[in-house]
C-alpha cells in the first residue's frame, strides 16, 4: 500500500492535468480540496519541482502546473521524487540500520526487494491511466 504523501502527490498531479493547457493553481487552492495542510503541500511540491514533474509560475495568477505531458509521468517517478520508500514510506537511508542484528537485515533485505518490486510495477504507470477523460474528473482505471 502506498503511503499517504505519494497518494497526496498522486492526486494533485491528478487535479493538474485537468487544468487547461497554461493554467497554474495555487497550493493555497489545492490543499484545502486535497485535505491537507499548505505546509505539508509546500513539502510535497518542493521535491515533485525538483524531480521535474511540476513547474511553479509566481505573481498573480501564479501558482503550479505539470512540467510535463501526464503520458510522461510515471508513477514511479512520483514516487522517486519524493524520495520515498514506496511500501515504507520512510525517508531514511535504507544502507545503514539502527542495529546491526541479522534479523534487522534480514528484513531490511525484505523491504529493499518489495520497494523494488512495488517501483517495478509502478514504472510502466502513467498519470494519464489515472484521468478518465470521458468523464472529466479523475478515477483510477482498472489494470
Amino acid at each position: 500500500m502506498p503511503n499517504r504523501q505519494l497518494e497526496v502527490a498522486i492526486q494533485a498531479l491528478s487535479t493538474l492535468a485537468t487544468l487547461p493547457p497554461d493554467e497554474s493553481l495555487p497550493l493555497s487552492v489545492l490543499a484545502p480540496q486535497l485535505g491537507v495542510s499548505l505546509s505539508y503541500l509546500e513539502a510535497l511540491f518542493m521535491a515533485l519541482r525538483q524531480g521535474r514533474l511540476v513547474d511553479s509560475q509566481r505573481g498573480p495568477g501564479g501558482g503550479y502546473r505539470l512540467a510535463l505531458e501526464p503520458e510522461a509521468i510515471s508513477l514511479a517517478a512520483v514516487a522517486q521524487a519524493l524520495g520515498l520508500h514506496t511500501l515504507t514510506g520512510q525517508r531514511e537511508p535504507r544502507g545503514e540500520p539502527p542495529a546491526a542484528t541479522m534479523e534487522h537485515l534480514a528484513v531490511d533485505r525484505l523491504m529493499g526487494l518489495l520497494e523494488r518490486d512495488a517501483l517495478r510495477v509502478l514504472a510502466p504507470r502513467r498519470l494519464s491511466e489515472l484521468l478518465n477523460q470521458e468523464e472529466g474528473r479523475s478515477a483510477l482505471v482498472t489494470a
